[in-house]
């Protein structure tokens, strides 16, 4: 799997897990310090996000960073779309 593939599913998997919880975007960045035109970048893969990211905003969606981060439970959260 090459970066872009693993960034594009890990914004996939983020997206998902955002929409799931039902948390605006807005609310999500106001938590974690990401500036709402960033996560939206992010969001669409055109930029990485770091672990610490990931980790922010699912603090904030109080669920587990894992599965927005292991290959093996990406499809799992990319499959909702």
């Amino acid at each position: 799997m090459t970066n872009k593939e693993i960034n594009n599913e890990i914004a996939k998997a983020v997206n998902s897990a955002i929409d799931q919880s039902g948390i605006k975007k807005k609310f999500l960045c106001d938590k974690t310090g990401i500036p709402y035109s960033t996560l939206n970048s992010k969001l669409r893969a055109y930029s990485p996000f770091t672990v610490a990211e990931v980790y922010a905003i699912a603090d904030t969606m109080h669920i587990s960073p894992t599965p927005m981060l292991s290959p093996t439970q990406i499809s799992s959260y990319g499959s909702a779309e």
